[in-house]
């Protein structure tokens, strides 16, 4: 027993270093992508606390939100699923607004970014829409010839479409906010 208590004592500690690290890169990779669609330098991230915890709870609340809407859906039915899923977009909006202002930009107000704000908000809510009617019961029934694999395939394929519209979200603030406002 004492060899397992060291083992998972350790397995545990390296999971948070690495959790904690990867948080941090994505950190720094959505000031990049935003510094770059804004055309600005954001200056190395310094290593607050703050903006690591910040990062590790945004996937945690909008899983939640997005639990939250479908299982309004399936209590309150079809239409209310319905207002339920573009209130959630709504709440999406606000918080990826709030995000994407706290990233490197120019000095803009915060209405600039709502435009990749709510593209994003839409693309998250659609993802986890499909997720929940479509992907889950496919994989329920495969789970015996994919495992494991299926899962991970697509959970990869998820996070690659949210990563690839986060990128043109910040592009998409940037320039609308360009062409709208070209004396800026």
């Amino acid at each position: 027993t004492r060899y397992w208590r060291d083992w998972s004592s350790d397995v545990c500690s390296s999971d948070l270093a690495l959790t904690i690290w990867f948080a941090w890169t994505l950190l720094r990779a959505l000031r990049l992508v935003a510094g770059a669609a804004w055309q600005v330098y954001g200056g190395p991230a310094l290593p607050r606390p703050l903006n690591v915890l910040t990062v590790l709870a945004v996937p945690v609340v909008f899983t939640l939100l997005s639990a939250l809407t479908g299982v309004t859906a399936n209590v309150l039915g079809i239409f209310s699923g319905v207002i339920a899923f573009l209130l959630g977009i709504a709440v999406l909006a606000v918080l990826i607004t709030l995000g994407f202002w706290w990233l490197p930009s120019k000095p803009v107000p915060m209405r600039a970014h709502l435009p990749g704000a709510i593209v994003l908000a839409v693309v998250i809510q659609v993802l986890a829409a499909v997720g929940e009617y479509f992907i889950a019961s496919e994989l329920a029934d495969t789970q015996a010839l994919y495992g494991a694999l299926g899962l991970a395939g697509t959970l990869l394929f998820v996070l690659y479409i949210i990563g690839r519209t986060t990128v043109w979200a910040c592009e998409l603030n940037a320039v609308s906010w360009e062409v709208w406002h070209p004396e800026d």
